[in-house]
């Protein structure tokens, strides 16, 4: 669902948009499961960082450390160290369905 677009954005958020544009929401969003309210800051905040994630010869690399907390700076919030090894787990995981995708 996060998986980049090379006209930028990502297909959740070009699905986000023809929601909006239609009023109806599309299958594939509506079948994704609930994110637990105890997830959804750091899961918006991933969604967030996502934008910056190098890429070198096509392929998505981690988010750096220092897009982490040049984020944290520009937006004014504080991560507990708990919930930047949280975002660092998502990222992992999040590149490890993209790069078996590839396969």
């Amino acid at each position: 669902m996060d998986v980049p677009l090379q006209e930028g954005g990502t297909v959740r958020d070009a699905l986000i948009s023809v929601w909006r544009q239609t009023g109806e929401k599309p299958r594939e969003l509506a079948e994704l499961p609930e994110l637990p309210e105890e997830m959804r800051f750091l899961y918006e905040v991933f969604s967030d960082m996502a934008h910056s994630r190098p890429y070198e010869q096509g392929v998505a690399l981690p988010i750096p450390h220092s897009e982490i907390l040049a984020w944290c700076q520009l937006n004014r919030i504080i991560l507990r160290p708990w919930e930047v090894k949280l975002l660092r787990t998502l990222d992992s995981e999040y590149l490890r369905a993209i790069n078996k995708k590839r396969e």
